[in-house]
Formats: structure tokens, sequence, C-alpha cells
């Protein structure tokens, strides 16, 4: 009852169903976790055994050792995770009770009578209890290393011990003297995303290491058996599905988004792209007597198709960052290495001898960087496709706007979309409520001057709010300049160049040295890959997206269905699959996110001041709404029960009332 309400809208409280969905989706993560872990190490040991009886010895030996080294990684956080100080209390207690000296056995002898220094003089009561602990010592390393098959047990003690006050944690803590560490804080000003992934980190600790220590390395190293050999096994195909379903679910944590959409649009790019690394290396050097690979001796006209793409979209960059090296770079560096080496009082032979060791060494070293760093590069940009859409969404549209991982921030945008996302598609009424937003807004700061009000209220004197536009609120904003993001954007972008004609190139003309030379021609690259190379990128990106439709309309054409592995069609269709999902879902995300952009259009988030009793805003907005969308409302009451004369003269009265009020409160 004390909280304000409108007439008009409709109000919907999900409280109770968003608490018992976040509970429900909470569960089955952990649920789908566990299960996804145990079965992932399931299959890859079935795939290690399947190498030792195949013969595949070289495989078999990287697989073991990846399961090594993940078992190690697992000691290691055991270590490191877990108080252990009590067991070890424990362990030294049975030793004191061992002997007869009450615990002082390397202080003292226990028949007072042996040199503690040297083992020449002991009894052999002493040499026993010597003996004891040398046994006790070897002991305890022979069972770490036979505790390393059973390294994945300290994921589930990482979950479990998560709970302080389960049965469980105090009986392990009591009777054993195993505790796990401080966690990461949960601190009380974040919202319920930042908390939930502060809470799967710390109980997902082990799971999440398991995913990216083995799960990443074995998923590759199967991908590789089944390209080399040319042969698909229905646990081998498991085995890498799972491993990819692995990290990608342990992923989820590390996304982030202003509200839950965004944050699972994010998470669903990210893993999409990476999942992509499996369907391109699956089906480029796919192979067979319908395929035929003769492009370069190896690859198909699928694997063709893709080395072209790369080739013309992701390549130019790098080799045109190469020629402008040869060209440019190369005999600059050597110009600075002579002049520098040149100077008065310098030996003559100097300057030579560090230029032929810069074109023999120094050069050599230039080009093996140019070279891995190409290879890294060609790999980072084929891969991203639909993370871009993600990261260009998180830092133009989220970060620079919202608070988002702040308690505060994260409920008002929550109510703000729960109240927009409500709107009828009559009356314009999407808009209507976003504008009085903006006016509740301003109008709670006392801000009367702000262009956006002073525009909202004349368009309601003028009844024209029915009319408004997303670009209206745009172009009558304090900074419409920030409101116009793409417009601003794509202006500045063709005004690169023409900054160029007029500015660096009469800077050099004017004063021709070696600086504004090279000045220059830096900028001129920059340049010529702005404006060659970007937009043949993002071409490369949409053939990226429609790849394996390609693949697709190919094999129907000739009809090859029937004559690829299973694998290839397994990746084929969760790739599309994921592809689809990410389409459907992103029209949510993009939808909210032009609300969002609306809710002052062109403020920042150190512009923003939302109070903490959001209780005056909503009454403030709840009343300009009802003024604008209640009188419609009654208007075809009044003139459906009183007809159009009388039905118009109330409807007037009514209209005056609600001005009057407007009016007072603007007093």
């Amino acid at each position: 009852v004390s909280n304000p309400r409108s007439l008009v809208a409709i109000q919907k409280d999900h409280t109770k169903r968003d608490a018992a969905i976040g509970k429900c989706f909470n569960l089955f993560y952990d649920v789908l976790t566990i299960f996804i872990s145990i079965a992932d190490v399931t299959t890859d040991i079935m795939v290690l055994i399947s190498y030792y009886m195949l013969g595949r010895m070289t495989f078999f030996y990287i697989s073991l050792a990846i399961l090594l080294v993940a078992q190690i990684g697992y000691l290691i956080v055991f270590f490191l995770g877990f108080d252990i100080d009590d067991l070890l209390d424990k362990i030294q207690n049975i030793l004191y009770k061992l002997c007869c000296c009450d615990g002082k056995l390397l202080e003292v002898c226990c028949c007072g009578q042996c040199d503690i220094d040297s083992l020449d003089n002991k009894c052999c009561k002493c040499l026993l209890l010597s003996f004891l602990v040398t046994i006790f010592v070897t002991s305890v390393v022979i069972a770490l290393f036979m505790l390393l098959p059973f390294g994945h047990l300290v994921s589930f003690l990482m979950y479990f011990l998560e709970n302080k006050e389960s049965a469980f944690t105090k009986c392990l803590a009591k009777r054993i003297g195993i505790k796990k560490r401080a966690n990461i804080p949960m601190e009380q000003h974040l919202n319920e995303m930042a908390k939930f992934t502060i809470e799967k980190i710390n109980k997902h600790g082990g799971f999440i290491l398991e995913a990216f220590l083995e799960a990443l390395p074995q998923s590759i190293l199967q991908l590789v058996a089944m390209v080399y050999f040319q042969e698909t096994n229905i646990v081998s195909v498991c085995s890498i599905i799972l491993s990819m379903t692995s990290i990608m679910t342990k992923s989820l944590v590390l996304s982030q988004g202003a509200e839950w959409k965004s944050y699972f649009f994010c998470w669903l790019c990210v893993c999409t792209d990476f999942f992509s690394i499996f369907f391109v290396v699956s089906w480029i050097f796919l192979s067979n007597d319908y395929i035929s690979g003769t492009f370069l001796g190896h690859f198909s006209v699928i694997g063709q198709v893709w080395i072209y793409k790369v080739a013309i979209t992701v390549l130019p960059p790098f080799v045109f960052i190469a020629i402008c090296y040869v060209l440019v770079g190369f005999w600059c560096l050597c110009f600075v290495i002579w002049k520098e080496n040149s100077r008065p009082g310098e030996r003559w032979w100097e300057a030579p001898l560090f230029v032929a060791l810069f074109v023999l060494c120094g050069n050599a070293v230039v080009v093996f960087l140019y070279v891995v760093g190409v290879i890294i590069g060609v790999l980072l940009f084929e891969i991203v496709c639909f993370t871009i859409s993600a990261v260009w969404i998180f830092l133009f549209f989220t970060i620079d706007r919202w608070d988002y991982s702040s308690t505060k921030t994260a409920e008002v945008i929550k109510s703000l979309l729960a109240f927009v996302g409500d709107a009828s598609f009559k009356n314009n009424d999407r808009i209507i409520r976003i504008a009085a937003i903006n006016y509740a807004y301003f109008k709670q700061k006392n801000n009367s001057a702000d262009a956006l009000m002073k525009y909202i209220e004349e368009q309601y004197k003028q009844e024209t709010l029915h009319t408004l536009r997303y670009r209206d609120l745009r172009d009558h904003c304090t900074v419409p300049k920030n409101a116009n993001f793409f417009q601003t954007l794509w202006k500045a972008y063709w005004e690169l160049f023409g900054y160029f004609i007029k500015e660096s190139i009469p800077k050099f003309t004017s004063n021709p040295n070696f600086k504004y030379f090279v000045q220059t021609c830096v900028e001129l690259a920059a340049l010529l890959m702005i404006y060659l190379s970007l937009p043949l990128y993002l071409l490369g990106r949409i053939a990226t997206i429609l790849y394996p439709y390609f693949i697709i309309a190919y094999l129907s054409w000739y009809g090859l269905w029937s004559k690829l592995h299973v694998f290839e069609l397994s990746m084929l269709g969760i790739y599309v699959g994921l592809q689809c999902i990410i389409f459907v879902f992103g029209f949510f995300v993009f939808r909210t996110h032009l609300w969002l952009w609306h809710v002052l259009p062109g403020a920042k988030d150190s512009g923003m001041s939302w109070s903490k009793d959001m209780k005056p805003f909503w009454k403030k907005l709840y009343r300009f709404y009802d003024s604008v969308q209640w009188l419609p409302v009654i208007k075809e009451i009044l003139m459906r029960q009183f007809g159009d004369d009388i039905g118009l003269i109330i409807s007037d009265y009514v209209k005056a009332i609600k001005d009057d009020d407007l009016d007072e409160e603007r007093e």
C-alpha cells in the first residue's frame, strides 16, 4: 500500500518468480557442473586407454602427461586452499605418544646417554624411533604420489566445504583437521550476478581448474588425433563434446552484463566463438572418397573457401605491416642506429658495425617475433566473431553508463526495465514510459533547466507525446553528440582522412624532417588499415557467420550427408544451433539496451545519481505517466458510457483537473 502505484500501467510483481527461478538455476548449474566434470574425466580416461590399445603411443603419452599435470595442479590447489595445520598437529601428537621423552625426540634422548647430533652412539630404542620417523616421512611422500590419481576429489572438497555450517564440514574439521581457507569476500554492495560469480568461483574453483587444465588440452589433443588418423568413434566424439561443454559452462562465471539477458548473451557469444575452433578444424581438413582434398594437397573445397576467406579478410593488415616495415621501417631503424653511433667523438667503425649487427641479428629477431605475432593474431582475429558484439555492448553501452555491479544500480535497472517492458503496443506506450522515466529523474533532482525535460514538457503541453520517437529523445538531450553514438562515430570515421589531408601533410611539407616523416608514414599506414582492412575484416565476420550454411548448401547440392562421419555432423549441428540461439536471444538483448540507452540519453555513469529511496521518483513517474496515458483510457470509457457529446465534456473536465495537478507539481 505504501509503494507508489499507477492507475493505468499494469504492474506485475515478479519477485517470488525470479527468486524461485534463481534458486532452481543455481541448483541446476551445480548439478550440471559436477555431472559434466565426472563424465568428462571418465571419457578422457577411456580415450587414453584406446590410444594405448591401438598403439598410438605418442598420443597416449601426451594424454597421460596432461592428466598428471592436472593431478599435480589439484595437489597444489589443495595445499593452497585448505588449512591442514590441525591434521599435522594430530599426526605430530601420534608421534609424541610413540616416544617416551614427551615429544622431545629431537631435543633429548629418552635414556639420557645418546649423542643427539650423531647416530653412532644411540641406543636401540632411540634408533628405532628415528627409523620410525624416517619411515613415516617416506610414507607421507609415497602417499602423496598415491593420491595423485584421486586429485579430482579436491574439486568436490572445495564444493562441499563451502558451506561452513554443514555436518560434513564440521566433521572433517573436527575429526581429521582439514578446513577450507578464506575465500573471495562476498561484499554486500554487489548485485546478484556479481555475488553469483564470486559464489561459483569459491565453490567451483576445482572444477574450473579441471576445465582449463585438463579438459581444454585433452579436447585439442583428441581433435588433432581425429584429424590425423581420419577416423572417429562415439567415445571420442562424446569426450570432445563433454570437454567443450565443461569449458563453456565453467566460463559462465567470468561473464559480464548490466542485467541477466546481457550476462548470458556475453557468455553465449564467447562460447560460440570458442566452439568455432573445433568446428572449423573438423571441417577444413575433411577429406574422404567423396570430398577429395586437392587444394594445397590437403584441403577440400570446404577448406579452400575458409583459406580464401582468411587470406582476403584477416591477412591484409599483417601483410601491409610487413610491407611497411620492408619499405620504411627497416630503413628508418638503420638510419636511427647509424645516427646514434656516428656522433662526434665516436669511433668511425662503430656505426657500420652496429648497423651490420642489426641487419644480420636484430632484423632476424624482429622477423621471428613478427611471424609469431602474425600466427597468434590471425588465429585470434579469425576466432573472434560474435564476441565483437558482446564486447561492443559492454564497452560502449554498459560500463560507461551504468555502475551495474552495485546493488542499488542493479535494482534501478531491473525496475526500469520491468516498467518499460510491460508497455503495451498502443498509444506509443513504450516511448512514453521512457520519457516518463527521464521526466521523473530530472524532476526529482529539481533540474527543470535540463534540455530533455523542457522538451518533454513542451510536447506534453502540445499533446504530441503520442508521436514521440527515440530519435527525438536523443536529439533534444543535453549532449546530443553522445546520445547519437553511431552517427558521431560514423562522422568521426570519415573525418580522419580530412584531418590527415589538412593537418598531417601540411605539417610535414612545411617542416620536412625525419620526425615528421615517420609520423606521417605511421598516420598514412593507420588510415589505409582503417579504410581498407577494417571493412574487409567486418565482411569476413559476416562470411564467418554464413560459412556453416555454405557447408549445408554444398552437402545438400551433392547429396553427401550420408557420406560423412558423425563427428563432423555433430560439430555442424551444434554450431548452427548456437548461432540460432544467439540471433534469437540477441534480439531481446539489443532491444533491452535500446531502452536503457534512451534513459538519460548521452549521460555517463559519473553523471547519474539514483537515490536510495526510489519512492519519490516512482511517485513523480506515475503521476506524469498517468496524466499522459490515463486520459485516452478514461475518454474511451466516457464516450462509450455517455455518448459523444456528454462524454467529450466530461473528458475535458478530467483533462483540466490533470493539468492543474501537474502545474502544482511543477510549482
